[in-house]
This record gives C-alpha cells, structure tokens and sequence, in this order.
C-alpha cells in the first residue's frame, strides 16, 4: 500500500515537472528568439547610428570647407569695396580738375576775345591812319607805311586770335564730355559700391549662418557619438542578455530530459508495482 502511494505521488511528481519544464522550456525558448530578434535590432540600430555619425561628419567637412571659401570670398569682396572707394575717390579728384580745366578754357576764350576785339580797334586805327596819312601827302609817307604794318599786323592777330577761339572751343567741348562720362563714372561707381555692399552684407550673413550650422553639427556630432556609444552598451547586454538565454535553454533542456527520464522510470515503476497483489 505504501509503494502504491508513492508510486502515485512520483506519477504525480514526475507528471507535473514534465509540464513545468515544457513550459520553460518554451518561454525560454520564446526569450532566446525575441533575444536574438532584439540583438539583431540593436545591432543594425549601432550600424546605422554608426552611419548617421559618419555622414554628419562628412557634412560638417563640407561645412567647414564652404565656411572658408565664404570667408575668402568676403575678403575678397571687402577688398573690392576698398578698391571700389579708392576708384570713387579718384574719379571725384578727376572731374574737379577736369571742371577746373573747363574753367579755365572758358577763361582762355574770354581772354583770346578781348584780344580780337583789340586787334580789331587796332586794324580800324591803323585803316583810319592810313587815310590821313594819304592826305597829308608827301609828309605822311612814312607814317602810311607804319600804319600798313601796324595793320597788317592787326590782322594776323585777328587770325591767330579767331584760330586759338576755335581751337579752345573744341578743346571746351571734349573738356565738357570728358566731365559728363567722369560724372557717368562716378555715379555707375556709387551704384557699383553699392552692389558690392550687399555683397559683403550677404556673404556676412552667409558666414553667420554657417557659424550657426557648424556648431549645430558640432552637438548633433557629439550627440550621434554619444548615442553610438549608448547603443554599442546596448548590443554588449543584449549579447550577454541572448547569450545567457541559450546557456538557460540548453539548460532547461536538459531538466526536460531528465524529467522524461524520470516520467519514464516512474512508468516501469508503475507497471512493476501494478503486477503485486494488495
């Protein structure tokens, strides 16, 4: 009677430790697939923060890169701007002068008409001489001849004068649209500085901004790093984590083969005492 109720509390035993470690032996099963799924996961999620890290890389390189040719670019254009007022300052110097000169000419032409007036007044003089030297006869002989000269004289003033007017009134002509194109100049110069300008203002704002994305890609750098670094953690217990759970199914494993071992003896155990008489 005493086997019998071992016999039924091993059945029993050996019945319900079959069932425990089946049941173990799938939920570790179950815990090393979703581990491994998870490694696998974090696994491509380091590959990827990995690549994230290396293209915010690249990106602040070429970043970098553009940051200097905008600076080489704003110096340049600064220089422009510099040589831009120079020229500016130049040209005003230039069309002073050339008003001055312009000035002067009209002076020349003032000057150049009051000695053709005087060569005219000169020649009438000398006309009117003439004739009273024609009638004072013999005794203004030699004065008729000195007033011919003076005359004669008058008149070759009267033409270099009306050649020299000429001659300054071409020369106040091109003096005068010499000052036009200067002025001309002048202005396309202010309106060119003035490009350059907005030139130098955006090129700056340019070089602000990529201040800007530099040091944000400094901290999203040091962010991606810092993540990369999280995740590799990661993977390492994950790994540790899925490795620990296939050392537990193998050992769960082996409790099942022990438990069908001990289901079986318990079987044999059980025909054997079924063959006594109670």
């Amino acid at each position: 009677k005493e086997v019998a109720e071992v016999r039924s509390i091993l059945n029993q035993n050996s019945v319900s430790s079959d069932e425990i470690a089946k049941r173990s032996m799938t939920n570790v099963e179950l815990q090393k697939v979703e581990s491994e799924s998870i490694a696998t996961a974090v696994n491509e999620l380091v590959q990827t923060g990995q690549s994230i890290t290396s293209n915010i890389e690249q990106v602040a390189y070429t970043t970098t890169t553009i940051k200097e040719v905008s600076d080489r670019a704003l110096e340049v254009t600064e220089n422009a701007n510099k040589n831009m007022n120079t020229l500016a300052g130049r040209i005003s110097k230039s069309q002073h002068l050339v008003e001055d000169l312009e000035l002067q000419s009209s002076e020349i032409n003032t000057v150049v008409a009051t000695i053709q007036a005087i060569a005219e007044r000169t020649n009438l003089l000398a006309l009117n001489a003439a004739i009273e030297a024609a009638r004072a006869g013999e005794f203004g002989r030699g004065f008729a001849v000195v007033a011919d000269e003076v005359r004669d004289l008058s008149m070759k003033t009267d033409h270099s004068t009306r050649k020299i007017e000429k001659t300054v009134r071409n020369l106040t002509s091109r003096i005068h649209d010499t000052v036009q194109l200067i002025i001309q100049s002048q202005e396309q110069a202010g309106v060119t500085k003035g490009y350059t300008l907005d030139v130098v203002q955006e090129i700056d704002g340019l070089n602000h901004k990529l201040d800007n994305l530099v040091n944000m890609n400094v901290q999203i750098s040091a962010a991606s790093q810092e993540q990369s670094l999280v995740s590799s953690e990661i993977d390492k217990n994950i790994t540790q984590i899925s490795d620990l759970a296939s050392d537990t199914y193998g050992k769960i494993q082996g409790v099942v083969e022990c438990s069908q071992e001990l289901t079986q003896v318990s079987q044999k155990l059980d025909t054997i005492v079924s063959q006594f008489k109670y």
